[in-house]
């Protein structure tokens, strides 16, 4: 199943900047090729940050869950190593 993202990579402010900044300015098909080449390297940009952020929650909290699980697990090799000896 999809995750859905709660905010967008880019956010709206920054298109309605790019887009006001080629409007005003009335640029020829190189600029406005530049400026759309330069908002898709910068949503790339971003998206490889929240990937790489993603991976290392995910890693974190696998981790933890291991932790809990082997010290759980030692828990009860403990305890059935107790119950043995004062038994």
């Amino acid at each position: 199943m999809a995750k859905k993202r709660s905010r967008p990579l880019i956010p709206i402010d920054y298109y309605m900047a790019v887009s006001d900044r080629i409007h005003s300015i009335n640029p020829t098909r190189d600029i406005v090729f530049t400026t759309i080449k330069e908002v898709g390297c910068d949503g790339f940009s971003r998206g490889y940050l929240r990937r790489i952020e993603d991976s290392r929650v995910f890693k974190d909290r696998q981790e933890q869950h291991f932790k809990e699980y082997w010290d759980g697990l030692k828990d009860k090799i403990d305890d059935v190593i107790h119950n043995k000896t004062n038994s």
